[in-house]
């Protein structure tokens, strides 16, 4: 995935990691965990969420701040499993939030490429 991971980030951004390092974790979050809002780690360059879990569950929420109110996020991606998220951290611009839905627990694969650090 790491030259894959790689030529999706020139393709989006169009500028070349310092760096092609990937990070991959398998997240499994209890039906009432919630990750506030936050902005994307800086050594994340591209953050890839594919949803697994087949039961329903919130998707990801994008926000215009930190500040801003839960109920009235900016954008939704949607649950639907194995749909993937990709997006490309940028610095106070990529705010977003997760969690379950309060009934079923949430389960997503995360790769990311990062700068190395």
């Amino acid at each position: 995935y790491k030259d894959k991971l790689f030529k999706l980030y020139k393709n989006l951004t169009g500028k070349v990691p310092k760096y092609r390092e990937v990070l991959m974790e398998l997240m499994i979050c209890n039906h009432e965990f919630l990750y506030k809002i936050h902005d994307e780690s800086p050594y994340k360059v591209l953050s890839t969420v594919t949803y697994l879990s087949k039961d329903d569950n919130h998707g990801t929420t994008m926000y215009r701040s930190e500040e801003d109110d839960y109920s009235n996020p900016a954008k939704t991606v949607d649950w639907q499993q194995n749909r993937c998220f990709v997006f490309a951290g940028q610095k106070n611009k990529t705010w977003h939030a997760f969690g379950s839905n309060g009934k079923n627990t949430r389960i997503t694969l995360n790769i990311f490429l990062t700068d190395g650090t």
